[in-house]
């Protein structure tokens, strides 16, 4: 109930979305290849990352105003992953992916 228990939480989010954002350009990479336009497609993935974790603050604080516990938050953070699971499960699989570096030749 400290300030430990901030800077701990603090930590630990910021390296997991750290860990999150910079994955964004490798998995680009592997998705839409070395041609594509990766600053556009990562800038409008960032742009919706950003939009998404601003509205999604500011909706679970009226969600909470109006009904007095995050039960409700939480039920649509499920709902609305379990709508984009379809989503996800569409991509294409390990073997339509490039490979995040090319191997070295070889120096025979």
């Amino acid at each position: 109930d400290g300030a430990a228990s901030l800077y701990t939480i603090s930590v630990l989010f910021g390296l997991g979305l750290g860990a999150e954002m910079t994955a964004f350009p490798i998995i680009n990479r592997q998705f839409y290849g070395a041609g594509a336009p990766l600053n556009s497609v990562h800038a409008w993935e960032i742009v919706g990352a950003l939009v998404g974790m601003g509205i999604g603050g500011w909706l679970g604080g009226v969600l909470f105003d109006m009904s007095g516990s995050y039960a409700t938050s939480t039920l649509m953070g499920g709902l609305a992953t379990l709508a984009a699971l379809p989503v996800i499960m569409a991509l294409p699989g390990k073997s339509a992916r490039l490979p995040i570096v090319a191997a070295a030749p070889s120096a025979r």
